[in-house]
């Protein structure tokens, strides 16, 4: 049964918050103002910069032989990433030759679940009935259960191992060759590749970690299969249920030793009593990494390896992709990312300038609250009249903007916005015209 929570807040309260958004309306207005002129700027400078560079990039036919004549060059190149170095997980002794080695840390825990709902109060005030569900899932940390609302569900989290870094370990090669060439730690961090990493580690460790699994589920095993209804914490002294129930389960077969929450299986290390049935406190480490792959690259050449190219206007690129891609789709890839970001940084100025509108407006929404009526009436003219207005401040600052760079195209939006500015006006104007009332005079 979900856990409910019920807040009243008074007409004044209201109003003294509805003040404190008229700032923080200021605040994202100016912020979603802001993102729009850089974006707009920050799209033209990239396409020129990616123009500039596609203009100059040769192509290295044979990466897989050292030329001197190829320095100071921008090239597309393929060939294959590859290294011999081994890379070693220091917390859990695995240890890979490959091009990047990772671990994913997931948790089973308790998880709080809030759904709000508001109703208006004859006289202006607010009500606020707060809904807390909980459920069991896996989470990429553990999860502070002490501050849950519900108090039966307070400090029921704990983890069988906390690992350090809690969530995602990653170390790459240090020495990557492509071809006759070696690739910058930036190009390496581009490849992509998600292998399973074989695991092989020794029973001694393996016996401590267990070891150690059983004291944490002494210490919290009275929380392990908790039942909120019914289960009554284990007293101080006693074995927990959940100890008795892991002498009667197998542990996995992969295991060299009689062992009870440790289970390696694939590249998964599980520590937990069953890993088909998970319980709270479990943790799982899954390990990946890179395998030499073909790779494609742009890049300006630098002695045996490759650096970013500088275009005129300051900006610098370099691109790394896995797999054989020609010098074109690469740089049609590269325009359409460019695109990509244009319009979602157009999206996000323009909701915060309209939200900005919104809080700046608030207040006169508010003050209508003692009628929750009319407050909804005058809240839905608000959100109509903010959300015209925001979007014709935006083409506004993306016409300015863009009158820097492409003038025709600033013509075409400063129209666009206009029409929009006349429309609310007129439409504001109409409604307050009163239409008169004519008599049906004929017989």
């Amino acid at each position: 049964m979900a856990y409910t929570t019920t807040t009243t807040t008074s007409y004044g309260k209201r109003l003294g918050n509805s003040l404190g958004s008229i700032l923080a309306g200021l605040l994202m207005f100016l912020i979603g103002t802001i993102i729009l002129w850089w974006n707009e700027g920050n799209a033209v400078k990239n396409e020129k910069m990616l123009n500039e560079a596609q203009k100059v990039t040769i192509e290295m036919e044979k990466p897989d032989v050292f030329d001197p004549a190829m320095e100071g060059k921008m090239v597309h190149a393929t060939a294959l990433a590859n290294s011999n170095d081994t890379l070693t997980d220091p917390e859990f002794g695995v240890t890979t030759q490959a091009l990047v080695l990772s671990h994913e840390v997931e948790y089973y825990q308790w998880i709080e679940l809030a759904t709000q709902t508001r109703r208006d109060k004859m006289g202006g005030g607010e009500e606020v009935v707060t809904e807390y569900n909980y459920t069991k899932n896996w989470t990429y940390g553990p999860v502070e259960s002490s501050r849950f609302e519900d108090p039966d569900y307070r400090n029921t989290n704990f983890v069988l191992r906390d690992v350090d870094d809690n969530n995602y370990f990653v170390q790459r090669a240090e020495n990557v060759s492509f071809g006759a060439y070696k690739l910058n730690p930036q190009q390496v961090a581009s490849i992509l590749g998600n292998d399973p990493v074989e695991l092989n580690i020794s029973e001694d460790l393996l016996a401590d970690w267990d070891a150690e699994c059983q004291r944490v589920a002494k210490k919290y095993g009275s929380l392990k299969n908790l039942d909120l209804d019914t289960t009554v914490p284990a007293e101080e002294g006693t074995e927990p249920d959940i100890l008795k129930e892991a002498e009667e389960k197998e542990t996995s077969k992969t295991n060299k030793k009689d062992l009870k929450y440790v289970h390696v299986s694939g590249n998964t290390i599980y520590f937990g009593l069953n890993p088909h049935s998970p319980e709270i406190g479990d943790v799982r480490v899954s390990f990946y990494k890179v395998k030499p792959t073909e790779v494609s690259i742009l890049a300006q050449v630098l002695g045996d390896s490759f650096t970013e190219f500088k275009a005129k206007n300051g900006r610098t690129f370099s691109s790394l992709v896995n797999g054989k891609k020609t010098m074109d789709e690469m740089y049609s890839s590269e325009h359409k990312t460019n695109n990509i970001l244009l319009w979602l940084f157009r999206i996000i100025g323009t909701v915060l300038v309209i939200s900005g509108l919104k809080g700046i407006f608030e207040i006169l929404v508010t003050l209508f609250k003692v009628v929750p009526f009319l407050a909804s009436v005058l809240n839905l003219g608000v959100d109509v009249i903010c959300t015209v207005l925001g979007i014709a401040w935006a083409l506004i600052v993306i016409a300015l903007a863009w009158l820097f760079y492409r003038p025709w195209l600033c013509i075409v939006l400063l129209v666009l916005a206009g029409f929009l500015t006349f429309w609310l006006i007129r439409r504001g104007r109409e409604k307050k015209a009163v239409k008169p009332v004519v008599a049906d005079t004929q017989a």
